[in-house]
């Protein structure tokens, strides 16, 4: 059976993420993921330049467990990780490209070099702003960057 095309709704209340700079390593720490913890695969995939992006989503023990295995089978192959407990509930959205429509006032584009510090920052952004989610693009086909927009005041 082949995995569905569109990635699971992301549900719980934590994700991690784990870039890696090898596809190959990829496997290995995917394995030791489900091997170790009941968690969904929200995103499984090769971006830009030659990095595999993984984001893990569940109950924060699972998630927690499962991202801590897969750190380890991983080794040196890691680029970037973060686990966010608690994520704000625009940032799940904005992983299942789910926007409102809102009227702009004023738009922010933040850019960063991998996932994990754009995710970081968008949640800290969503958390203690007042500004609302628009786009949220991680790292396939920009050369392995990561960028979000938001609106606000």
């Amino acid at each position: 059976m082949s995995a569905p095309d569109t990635p699971s709704p992301v549900t719980g209340p934590a994700l991690a993420i784990i870039e890696l700079a090898s596809l190959a390593r990829a496997a290995v720490t995917l394995d030791a993921i489900v091997k170790r913890a009941p968690v969904h695969l929200h995103t499984t995939e090769r971006v830009s330049p030659g990095k595999f992006l993984i984001i893990l989503v569940g109950g924060v023990a699972e998630v927690d467990e499962g991202f801590r295995a897969g750190i380890a089978a991983a080794d040196d192959a890691v680029v970037a990780e973060l686990f966010l407990p608690q994520p704000h509930q625009s940032l799940r959205m904005g992983l299942e490209s789910t926007f409102s429509k809102l009227a702009v006032e004023s738009l922010g584009i933040f850019e960063t070099y991998n996932a994990c510090s754009s995710v970081l920052a968008l949640d800290t952004a969503l958390k203690s702003t007042g500004v609302d989610l628009v786009a949220l693009h991680l790292c396939s086909g920009v050369g392995g960057k990561a960028y979000w927009t938001v609106s606000g005041e």
